[in-house]
């Protein structure tokens, strides 16, 4: 099999956790050295009805930047004129540019402060099986610089392939399910550590949410009825958390010494101490929750997980805490991530954070799959107008209005909810959207894992079969031998972990021998 590079791996994955706190927070990456020029979404190496074609969309950061090649899947492909390349060998290769020079001195075209798109045509790249991207090298006037395209158009996942992963992820999942049972509450919920209230065990329902999600994903793999007990023991414990409003709140009090805002305005009811109250209800508390009773519904067939599925949905648009808008024409709309008390003296609010936005639209959209609404589908079609609106000519969005900092992970929560809302309604333009999302995240984390199918299947073929295998074997590697991966520091992580390869168990079919 392909194996990619020895690099750092950014996991990328899109996990509903929320940053240290478990509150709106976000840690930005360092920045990364400045480059002369760089990929951007969009760069792709994709088969179809009319060839192959290799796009590569760039932007110079600073100045600007002569592209004279590139070497990529063992060929050598060097620029001759204006719309034609030629291999070490001498075979020709069509090229058609936009948004870039064509500077006939250096024989190559010149990219500038704006992406400029370079396809190369009618040439057959044959790139290696069973990964989604590998490196090329982009050759410049006098330097080099890397980029990773998305393989399209090829396979989809090879599933068999990856069913020979699933037996280490299935043992390792069960010492981490062990472990955690040894953190079941009288009430039949998860008593959870959180790192930032170390001393104040508490049964958090997103934790609960991926417990149940995995106990619900691990019957579905192995039939052990061990497993289904324990899921609905920790589904009741959720019917029972769940409020009245249709919410979820958060089991810790949390507000400016947790990471949360400063702003004394945000907390009217406490500005001395600006801290939000035990059992603030949360809409990433409440959106994990109703991922993981759309789960239990798929396979259990119980009603009241749908049900409780509909007052989350209630909650994300109708509550006093729901869907805001955000022009006078109700075109555009943000789903809180709290209160819609202000956070700043700009008089922003707590609403337009997008990986609430496009995690609440994967939850809405499935909802609405099995129980149709009109009125939510035009609340959903002006979140996903604002979230297009939103992602910018390299791919890159924002974490929200008031932080403008661009970590991957909850860029790929944004890509998740405009694919899943494109797919509802019918809506290529959203679903081209997230894709611009997607190739952005992969250029920058160089390369962003995408092992979870939805985030890719929706750009075409993509075999991820080696992603796959790097984040099951990841795991397995860090897991320590008390069966958890944090040594029970942070139980989320420590549930979070087996929840995701479960997932992966699924997606490729898995069922464990008879």
């Amino acid at each position: 099999m392909f194996e990619l590079s020895r690099r750092s791996l950014v996991t990328g994955a899109v996990a509903l956790g929320i940053g240290a706190a478990g509150v709106a927070s976000v840690a930005m990456p360092a920045a990364a050295q400045e480059t002369t020029i760089r990929a951007v979404g969009g760069t792709t190496l994709e088969r179809t009805r009319n060839g192959q074609v290799l796009t590569l969309r760039l932007l110079a950061d600073t100045g600007t930047a002569h592209v004279t090649g590139v070497e990529a899947y063992g060929h050598t492909v060097t620029f001759v004129s204006r719309h034609l390349a030629r291999t070490a060998t001498g075979r020709p290769v069509v090229i058609h540019a936009s948004g870039a020079t064509w500077d006939a001195q250096r024989r190559a075209y010149t990219v500038g402060a704006s992406v400029a798109e370079i396809r190369l045509h009618r040439f057959d790249w044959q790139p290696p099986s069973g990964t989604p991207a590998v490196a090329i090298t982009i050759t410049l006037d006098g330097s080099t610089v890397e980029a990773w395209p998305i393989i399209i158009g090829w396979s989809g996942p090879d599933h068999d392939a990856q069913r020979e992963f699933a037996p280490a992820a299935v043992t390792s999942i069960r010492r981490g399910a062990d472990y955690l049972e040894t953190l079941i509450g009288g009430d039949g919920g998860m008593q959870v550590i959180h790192p930032t209230w170390p001393g104040d065990p508490q049964t958090d329902p997103q934790a609960n949410a991926d417990l149940a999600q995995l106990y619900t994903g691990m019957h579905r793999a192995t039939g052990e009825a061990v497993f289904a007990e324990r899921a609905h023991r920790t589904l009741e414990y959720l019917l029972a958390a769940q409020r009245v409003d249709g919410g979820f709140g958060f089991p810790w009090p949390f507000g400016a010494d947790s990471a949360h805002y400063k702003f004394a305005g945000h907390y009217p009811d406490d500005p001395e101490h600006r801290t939000h109250p035990r059992g603030e209800p949360m809409a990433i508390i409440t959106i994990s929750s109703g991922l993981a009773f759309l789960d239990a519904y798929d396979h259990f067939g119980d009603p009241r997980y749908l049900d409780a599925v509909g007052r989350i949905v209630d909650y994300l648009l109708h509550s006093e805490r729901g869907l805001q808008w955000l022009d006078a024409e109700r075109t555009r709309a943000s789903i809180p991530y709290c209160t819609t008390e202000p956070i700043d003296d700009a008089g922003h609010t707590s609403a337009e954070i997008y990986n609430i936005d496009g995690s609440s639209l994967s939850v809405i959209s499935a909802y609405l799959q099995r129980r149709p609404n009109a009125g939510a589908d035009r609340m959903g079609d002006a979140v996903a107008t604002n979230l297009a609106s939103l992602v910018e000519p390299d791919g890159s969005i924002v974490y929200g209005v008031a932080n403008l900092g661009k970590p991957t992970g909850y860029g790929a929560a944004v890509a998740r909810g405009l694919f899943d809302w494109a797919r509802h309604r019918s809506r290529p333009d959203w679903n081209a959207a997230g894709s611009l999302i997607m190739g952005w995240a992969m250029q920058t984390d160089q390369p962003f894992r995408l092992a979870i199918e939805p985030l890719m299947t929706p750009m075409g073929a993509i075999d991820n079969t080696a992603h796959v295998q790097l984040n099951i074997d990841a795991r397995v590697a860090s897991q320590r031998p008390d069966g958890s991966w944090t040594g029970g520091t942070n139980t989320r992580t420590d549930v979070g972990n087996p929840k995701h390869m479960v997932l992966l168990l699924n997606q490729m079919s898995y069922r464990t021998p008879s």
